[in-house]
């Protein structure tokens, strides 16, 4: 189920690269690059490939539809699963491509 982006946070990670192909239904994901990102809400986690970040007002929107997908790698935060519009379910498919 996606969410506004004020209940949201970023992303990034550094041993894979991120591919989300939505298969059914919409979402706004958020791109920022990492330097911009300088609230850590949760460190880097070698596990869990992650380190989670507040949201900014400079990230740019990017308006994905059944049928397309991004990729964000290492430098690249994202907020994905965001609502465009109501909140609503969304099929995604996400391959994590180690780098």
């Amino acid at each position: 189920l996606t969410k506004p982006l004020a209940e949201k946070v970023y992303e990034s990670h550094r041993k894979y690269i991120d591919v989300q192909y939505v298969l059914r239904g919409r979402e706004v994901m958020y791109w920022a690059p990492l330097p911009l990102l300088t609230t850590v809400t949760m460190p880097f986690d070698s596990e869990k490939d992650a380190a989670l970040y507040a949201v900014i007002p400079q990230g740019v929107p990017a308006q994905v539809v059944a049928g397309q997908l991004t990729i964000f790698f290492p430098e690249d935060g994202h907020s994905p699963s965001c609502a465009w519009g109501d909140p609503a379910e969304v099929l995604k498919v996400v391959v994590k491509v180690r780098v």
